[in-house]
């Protein structure tokens, strides 16, 4: 088959091809013609013609398209019709052939022919969304389909906006298509198959989804069926188990483990058994995937948000969560030990992949598994013969890291093993160091092994314990050692004091410290002569040499606070303490601080010392800018110790208390810390602290909560009202007196003279004629629970009420006595009843209320009337989110709402991710304004109907359709930015006008010579109601031409019909 896109044929056989076909067509200038299939053809009418005679010709059984001429003849033509874009033109041309079933040679030649263009992103959504693309993939050509995959591609690839991208649904384009052709050999895998089906399977998930986790609650968007699954377990086993480890497949395997089973039902994952467990062998291939494949692929972390995914000795057991759960723990874990004793069977000869694989499986069903218990010893004898005989350095790397796992899990290995494994670490050089400062991470796992051996196996270790000591404090840098030294030591215990050469090793261990090459190793080594020590005198010296603990790693802490304890606690020794607290505090103190918790609270028990800790933090407090952050970092030591030292901790709270200031940049937090600290101490007292900072009422609720949380509030609130300003004295009235009155179960009366206070500051304070009606009426609900009319507070109460309701407007007056007279007898009669006296007030109220009956029908409103509501809105409305919220109110404004989208124009952008054409949508009826480009969004009739309802049309394209009916409602149209203004357009427009004789506007651009005089005549003679013509030439020459001819035309249509207005640019 010849596939050669955009084919060069000559064009005395492309006359001879165009004749064959088309017997009538009339011969062009051949000097006129370029390369475009376009300039072959006289105008849209010549062109439609030789269209039908081609889609006729090859349909012909007879006509050979295996002739190369002939197929690089069609090739020409289904690339210029798919080029154009013209989706009225695409669909009319193409839909016959896409949705036959037809099976014939000339049926998948036909496919053959669409698969291999390049498919623009609006024809790709609407072959997708008509379920296209399962016709096309039916022509068995591999570049065809590997053109449709590319296609997918491009239209599942990740938005930035989530809510923007495409769903994808199976019965569209069924992942069992590229399954099927696969088994049936039909096709070869590429890689782009695995990049598109990576990109399904994220598309059926949030943008945010982690896919490196499992979690039994994660549904997908679209649900999963049998037939999706079953196609990705075949995707997956297209990997050969032998080979290296390909990302994407892991990608798949991990989906299937972590993502498909909670999408699907019991009999579902009954009926893919056997697929599933098919998987195991690839599951355990690709437990883990090593940092350094990691690193290779940037796409890697694109899969998985960025996320690596690190070694652990429980990494890859998630992939296996759902099979354990379905197919039962104790048969994963014998069906895991059959593969891992089959890879493992002939260590010598053996392949590199196949011991990968075993490791894979043990850190699959995990270290911690009943059947590697079980199996330990010969499992250890294997990882053991294994590290002996490889010179692969991944593979040793991981057997080091699942030996290390198991035997720091089980705490046991069999001596003969240990010095096995110690005689290959001390002679292979594995252990050589090649750096002052750090071990190589690639060396990292043969230390951990080394580290494990040793620390598990003390009795070998004793045995040996001359060489391991003389191996690790060997050489020149013999510091990045020492931490394995502490380790083994600490072990070790009384078992390396017993020793009878133990001062020895001890004196050896002094010397060290002068050894050292650089400070960074001191910690590890100091906390070893600590532990160790029998004679203070040498803890003295380290003393001095304690500025050399490096870092600020929680041992470095600990090492100080211990040399500390050590030495007594001796305050002479307590800049070690302070040292420890304070290390680079001015650069950091609240990230150090954090590191240290656990170490202060493992070292730091005796009162003394907690004492000394409340000293440093007090100085860690000391600077204003800083302390209100970092009081919130030390709180949880406050919690720790405040159980076991309280007194102390009270010491220091009230201390601390005491040095706060109220500055009105961190009034808020300040309030915060004392809301705090009342969980610890009584600060009654205390709050009077905040009474007069003016910036205090700007933080009512938060403030109100502090008081509330007081011993005795009534007696706080009782002084603190005669202090507050009357502006916001009504929401902190509610705020504390309100809200303990009612948490007490009581009611405002019982403390008349706090109520009555209130109201008086408010009457001889609060502005009220200066704020809205609402203010006056939230005060007036104050006095309904004012009932105290007998006390010597009344008489002036009700006279401030007085005044202040004369010094209002009628208006407000009125509202003020109807909102009292609605409230009911409560304020009606209360003290407030003197208002509707005219003698008193000078004001004659009358209250009448109307009786309203509703007529049971009168609820129904007509749809005549939505209709009219809506269409006023609709005039101003310039948002279609505007426009959904009004058609959303119920069913009758939806439909209402939907046929007026037909008269109005809408300015929304169309998005694929929706359908048009269905009832739940607004333009299913009809839309008023579209670009012609936009018809795509629409699909079969529906797209033609559409475009013959317009009221308004842009044409920024190629337009390649022949019009055949009116547009009788088009009244704006719009050209502008076609780049090919050829005979073919321009007799296509111009048909297109032929056709129209109601528009309005009218905006025509032109890049290209071409004589548009026809054009502008067609729409002068054609439509008698324009209102505005702007006509654009972009090039000077050919401005000049058309000008004069233009402007005459214009001039008269303008003196026929006064209401025409136009420009020539």
């Amino acid at each position: 088959m010849f596939y050669k896109t955009s084919p060069n044929i000559p064009k005395n056989d492309m006359i001879n091809l165009i004749q064959n076909v088309y017997p009538d067509y009339q011969l062009v200038n051949l000097e006129n013609i370029n390369s475009k299939l376009s300039e072959y053809f006289t105008d849209i009418f010549q062109y439609h013609q030789f269209l039908d005679h081609f889609f006729k010709w090859i349909d012909d059984d007879n006509v050979d398209l295996d002739v190369a001429l002939k197929w690089s003849f069609c090739t020409l033509v289904i690339e210029y019709i798919i080029g154009s874009k013209d989706h009225i033109v695409i669909q009319d041309r193409f839909e016959p052939w896409l949705t036959s079933k037809g099976t014939s040679k000339r049926d998948k030649q036909k496919l053959t022919l669409i698969a291999i263009q390049s498919l623009p992103k609006s024809l790709i959504y609407n072959f997708y969304k008509n379920g296209w693309f399962i016709r096309l993939f039916q022509c068995d050509d591999q570049k065809g389909i590997n053109n449709i995959i590319a296609a997918m591609i491009i239209l599942f690839a990740t938005s930035r906006d989530d809510k923007d991208t495409l769903l994808y649904d199976h019965s569209l384009f069924p992942l069992t298509l590229i399954s099927e052709a696969m088994n049936n050999r039909k096709i070869e895998m590429v890689p782009r198959f695995y990049t598109f089906i990576t990109l399904i399977n994220k598309n059926l998930y949030p943008k945010e989804k982690d896919f490196s986790e499992f979690d039994i609650e994660s549904k997908s968007r679209i649900p999963m069926n049998v037939g999706f699954v079953r196609a990705l377990i075949d995707v997956a086993l297209t990997d050969d188990i032998e080979k290296a480890q390909d990302l994407q497949i892991e990608f798949f395997i991990r989906f299937i483990c972590l993502n498909t089973f909670q999408n699907l039902k019991n009999e579902d994952i009954k009926e893919l058994r056997e697929e599933y467990l098919s998987l195991l062998p690839y599951i355990f291939k690709y437990n883990q995937i090593s940092k350094q494949k990691q690193n290779q692929m940037f796409s890697y972390r694109r899969y998985y948000n960025g996320h690596l995914l690190r070694y652990s000795n429980n990494l890859g057991k998630s992939n296996l969560t759902e099979y354990k759960h379905y197919f039962s723990v104790d048969f994963i874990e014998k069906e895991a030990m059959e593969y891992f004793n089959n890879w493992t069977l002939k260590i010598t000869t053996n392949s590199t992949r196949d011991l990968l694989n075993a490791m894979g499986t043990l850190n699959s069903i995990g270290l911690d598994s009943n059947v590697i218990k079980v199996n330990l010893k010969s499992i250890y004898g294997k990882l053991v013969k294994a590290i002996q005989v490889t010179r692969h350095q991944e593979l040793l790397k991981q057997l080091c890291q699942t030996l290390e796992g198991l035997i720091t899990l089980y705490k046991v290995f069999p001596s003969s093993l240990s010095n096995q494994t110690l005689d290959y670490l001390f002679n292979t050089g594995t252990l050589w160091i090649s750096s002052k400062d750090v071990i190589d991470p690639k060396k990292q796992p043969m230390f951990d092994l080394f580290t494990a051996v040793i620390c598990t196996d003390l009795d070998t270790t004793m045995e040996r314990f001359g060489e391991i000591f003389g191996f690790i404090v060997d050489g020149d840098y013999f510091g990045t050692r020492l931490n394995i030294l502490a380790h083994m030591l600490f072990t070790l215990d009384d078992r390396f004091k017993n020793l009878e050469n133990f001062d020895e090793y001890y004196q050896e261990l002094i010397s060290l410290r002068k050894k050292l090459k650089t400070s960074i190793f001191f910690t590890p080594l100091c906390s070893i002569l600590i532990q160790f020590n029998q004679d203070k005198t040498i803890l003295q010296e380290l003393v001095n040499l304690a500025d050399n603990l490096s870092g600020h790693t929680k041992e470095s802490y600990r090492v100080l606070i211990l040399l500390f304890k050590s030495l007594d606690s001796d305050e002479k020794y307590l800049k070690l303490f302070s040292n420890a607290l304070h290390m680079e505090f001015d650069r950091a103190g609240l990230l150090h601080i954090e590191k240290m918790f656990h170490v202060i609270y493992e070292t730091i028990t005796e009162a003394r010392e907690v004492r000394y800790l409340f000293i440093e933090i007090s100085k860690f407090l000391n600077i204003p800018a800083y302390r209100v952050n970092r009081f919130y970092s030390i709180l949880p030591v406050i919690k720790y110790y405040y159980d076991v030292h309280q007194e102390i901790v009270e010491q220091f709270l009230n201390e601390f208390l005491s040095s706060l200031l109220v500055e009105s940049y961190h009034t808020i937090e300040t309030i915060k810390i004392y809301n705090t600290i009342k969980r610890f101490i009584n600060i009654d007292d205390r709050v009077w602290s905040l009474v007069n900072n003016p910036v205090l009422v700007h933080y009512i609720e938060v403030f109100s909560q502090l008081v509330l949380s007081l011993v005795d509030v009534i007696g706080f609130y009782r002084k603190y009202i005669e202090q507050l300003p009357s502006k916001e004295l009504m929401e902190l009235h509610s705020s504390i007196f309100y809200s303990h009155v009612s948490y007490l179960n009581g009611t405002v009366c019982e403390y008349p003279d706090i109520h009555e206070t209130f109201l008086e500051k408010c009457l001889g304070g609060f502005k009220f004629h200066e704020q809205a009606i609402e203010g006056l009426y939230k005060f007036i609900d104050f006095f309904k629970d004012y009932k105290s009319t007998s006390t010597q507070s009344f008489e002036s109460i009700q006279e401030k009420m007085i005044n202040l309701f004369k010094n209002q407007s009628d208006q407000r007056k009125r509202l003020l006595l109807k909102y009292i007279k609605n409230i009911g007898e409560s304020l009606e009669n209360g003290v407030l009843k003197v208002l509707f006296d005219e003698g008193v007030t000078g004001y004659h109220f009358q209250h009448t209320e109307a009786d309203i009956e509703f007529n049971q029908t009168s609820l129904i409103i007509q749809n005549t009337i939505i209709h009219y509501i809506l269409s006023h809105l609709f005039k101003s409305i310039p948002k279609a989110s505007e426009i959904l919220r009004y058609a959303r109110v119920s069913k009758t404004f939806f439909k209402e709402s939907q046929k007026l989208c037909k008269y109005y124009p809408i300015k929304k952008k169309l998005n694929y991710k929706f359908r048009y054409d269905t009832d739940k949508s607004l333009l299913k009826h009809g839309v008023y304004h579209l670009k012609y480009s936009s018809l795509s969004h629409f699909e079969g009739n529906d797209r033609i109907e559409k475009f013959y309802q317009l009221s308004s049309l842009e044409i920024t394209n190629n337009f390649q359709y022949l019009v055949n009916r009116e547009l009788n409602n088009l009244n704006q149209l719009v050209i502008v930015k076609i780049t090919d203004w050829k005979a073919l357009n321009i007799s296509a427009i111009e048909n297109l006008l032929k056709h129209c004789y109601y528009i309005q506007s009218f905006e025509l651009e032109i890049f290209d010579h071409a004589n548009i005089v026809p054009l502008v005549k067609v729409l002068l003679h054609q439509n008698q109601s324009l209102k505005h013509v702007i006509i654009s030439i972009k090039r000077i020459e050919y401005y000049n031409q058309n000008f004069r001819a233009l402007s005459q035309m214009l001039h008269d249509y303008k003196t026929l019909h006064n209401h025409c207005t136009y420009k020539i640019n």
